[in-house]
């Protein structure tokens, strides 16, 4: 029998506490790209060469068009310190797949 409607409220309300807990969000998805330069003579243009290193990217909407944002390594380990404190909260309650 389906949960009745009072409860489905209180998990909703729990589950928004926690979202707002989170505190720094933003909009997009991140991920891993793994990339080729394009050279001849480097090792990526090999046969099953597994490219370069992952560069990591933000994809986000500014003004209806998707943007793209690509982060250095240098650039991601200084956004590692800065993020906000409750930023490894979220794993803490979102299931995993």
């Amino acid at each position: 029998m389906p949960e009745p409607l009072n409860s489905l409220e209180t998990q909703r309300a729990k589950i928004l506490r926690q979202f707002l807990s989170l505190g720094d969000l933003r909009p997009g998805s991140i991920s891993a790209v793994v990339h080729r330069c394009g050279k001849s003579y480097c090792h990526c243009a090999k046969p099953n060469d597994p490219g370069h290193a992952p560069q990591m990217r933000v994809l986000r909407k500014v003004h209806g068009k998707s943007v793209a944002e690509t982060f250095p390594a240098r650039r991601l380990s200084t956004k590692r310190r800065v993020r906000s404190p409750n930023s490894t909260a979220f794993s803490s309650w979102v299931p995993s797949s």
